[in-house]
């Protein structure tokens, strides 16, 4: 028994490290040395529980992004509005990629390597529920509305936004005004969905 956690709490090691080194450097640019040394580990070692970097790095993708899909489900299962929904969940994107700077780093890198495999996995694991339940929020509330369109804006506003806080923050027309996920989330979905700007911070009116 004290065998199988001891080869557990390496393999978590293991991730753990190859998430930081991925988000820093890149997929391409980490080899199977360069996380040997962070986890002091040789690469034979390495392969003994991961048989190679492409399977490392699946893993990495599938521990840092564990809970994406039943956090998403949950909004969906709420007794919101679609409205609601979609702002929950917005704002939930948004603390995601505000807090959680692994995460931020590696979707970034993997749009600047632009390998499709890596791409395709991404959007396959990660994306394809949030832009789901999106495009379900979209049609309830707006079906005149693009709701493919909505849900691709969506998901890039928010990804955009707080992935420039370092730049935005010296911005004299914004600042760090809307850091608040759920302000921002509410300013968006109603952007988004063409409301009145008088309800632009407003919450919506229950029937």
């Amino acid at each position: 028994m004290e065998e199988t956690s001891g080869k557990e709490g390496s393999r978590e090691q293991i991730i753990q490290a190859a998430a930081e080194l991925f988000a820093e450097r890149g997929f391409t640019a980490v080899s199977m040395r360069d996380l040997g040394r962070a986890v002091e580990m040789t690469p034979a070692s390495l392969y003994y529980y991961f048989p190679g970097k492409d399977v490392l790095y699946r893993d990495v993708l599938t521990t840092v992004f564990a809970g994406v899909g039943t956090q998403i489900s949950a909004i969906a299962a709420s007794n919101a509005s679609p409205i609601e929904k979609l702002e929950t969940l917005l704002a939930w994107m948004g603390t995601l990629f505000a807090s959680q700077t692994t995460i931020s780093n590696l979707l970034r890198r993997e749009l600047l390597d632009g390998d499709d495999v890596r791409l395709a996995f991404i959007a396959k694991h990660i994306f394809q529920d949030m832009e789901d339940d999106i495009l379900s929020f979209a049609r309830d509330a707006r079906p005149d509305l693009d709701a493919g369109l909505l849900a691709t804006s969506a998901v890039s506003l928010v990804f955009g936004y707080y992935g420039i806080s370092g730049v935005r923050h010296h911005l004299k027309g914004t600042g760090n005004r809307f850091d608040d996920p759920q302000i921002f989330a509410k300013f968006i979905t109603n952007l988004l969905l063409q409301r009145p700007a008088s309800q632009k911070f407003q919450g919506e009116p229950h029937d």
